[in-house]
């Protein structure tokens, strides 16, 4: 037998999913790129089966392996096109505790297992997913507290839509809604889980209790701003950008902003308002007309200042923290929003160059922290 052609065939022998035979990534790439990526390793495997190369003894075996190879892209196509490619916790069973609470939608079964964390307008849920047969992994499940709050997964639906209409390197620092249900009378959204910590986690972790390093700080800070600077490409008004907010991934440097259900979309043009503003880090217009991009830049400079160790209300930060690092944090925080920076593009850019001046090259750095939690 052609060697290469038993290779392929002991590949496709062990691969239960697609995910095994064509690859993943660390990160959850946007939709075009891991179609690309798949694409390349099914015609790499294409041309181990084309017929005209193979010795007569191999052809029939050649043709049984093209067919499980169409109909396993078929599937990775379909995962990816669904957004449900490589789910964390893929391959496992879903655990007894789950399996007596579900519901079905659209051909999927979601299963529901114990409450991860409750905010005042949502409640979180642990979940698995299952389609096809097969189960895909683990999702969250986030419900509206009751049918008066669903109007905030409504807007963060319809916000996310827009923001990942186009793909960019910055849709991955946004949350990723699979699907949308309805419980009670109350919206809920499924979400691709993401292992990782919110920013107020990190700084309640012993080694940061103080204020996290500046060093470690800053891909955080400069994700943020890129997340940012995308919303208001479109318009969109986060207004409530906090500690809570926030969340990374300490194995990949994946830093997320999340939470846009009380945004707003082009608050000076559609009268439309952020909801619920968050004490001490929203701007102080950010829930009136004169909303913009500047009161994003309000929300990300008090986070960062508190993140540091520094007072956020008065924009003190520790006598360690490098002059030009909190100048630069302090230039966002001004009540007034006319002396705010309003273009967080500009800002990551600038804040990009202020690194380079301060660290030099940069560098890989371990973040210390315990085992992560789910969290959206």
């Amino acid at each position: 037998m052609d060697p290469e052609l038993e290779k392929l065939a002991n590949l496709i022998r062990d691969s239960r999913d697609p995910e095994d035979l064509f690859g993943v990534e660390p990160v959850v790439l946007p939709r075009g790129a891991q179609l690309k990526k798949r694409e390349e390793a099914f015609r790499g495997f294409k041309a181990i089966t084309a017929a005209e190369y193979l010795l007569p003894d191999d052809r029939e075996l050649a043709r049984d392996l093209d067919q499980q190879l169409e109909e396993l892209y078929r599937r990775a196509q379909a995962r990816i096109e669904a957004g449900v490619y490589n789910l964390q916790g893929r391959g496992r069973p879903v655990p007894g505790i789950y399996r007596s609470r579900f519901f079905d939608a659209a051909g999927k079964r979601y299963y529901i297992g114990s409450r991860f964390r409750e905010g005042e307008e949502t409640t979180l849920y642990n979940g698995y997913l299952e389609a096809e047969g097969a189960v895909l992994g683990e999702v969250l499940l986030k419900v509206a507290r009751s049918a008066e709050t669903s109007v905030f997964l409504e807007r963060e639906a319809n916000v996310l839509a827009i923001l990942r209409q186009e793909e960019y390197r910055e849709t991955n620092y946004l949350p990723w809604p699979l699907d949308r249900f309805e419980a009670g009378g109350r919206m809920g959204l499924v979400l691709r889980r993401v292992d990782g910590f919110n920013l107020r986690e990190v700084r309640q972790y012993p080694p940061h209790e103080a204020g996290l390093d500046p060093r470690d700080m800053a891909w955080m800070l400069s994700r943020t701003l890129a997340v940012a600077g995308l919303a208001h490409r479109y318009g969109v008004v986060h207004g409530r950008i906090c500690p809570e907010h926030v969340v990374i991934e300490p194995a990949t440097h994946l830093a997320m902003v999340v939470g846009w259900g009380g945004s707003a979309l082009a608050p000076a043009r559609s009268g439309q308002q952020v909801m619920s503003p968050v004490p001490l880090f929203s701007a102080p217009e950010a829930d009136q007309a004169t909303a913009g991009p500047w009161s994003d830049v309000y929300s990300i400079g008090r986070t960062f200042i508190w993140l540091l160790g520094g007072d956020p209300a008065s924009g003190e930060l520790p006598d360690s923290i490098e002059p030009r690092l909190a100048a630069f944090l302090r230039n966002m925080v001004h009540e007034a929003p006319d002396q705010r920076p309003e273009d967080c593009w500009q800002l990551f850019e600038t804040f990009g160059r202020l690194k380079s001046e301060l660290w030099g090259e940069p560098k890989w750095r371990h973040l210390e922290m315990p085992q992560p939690s789910v969290t959206a």
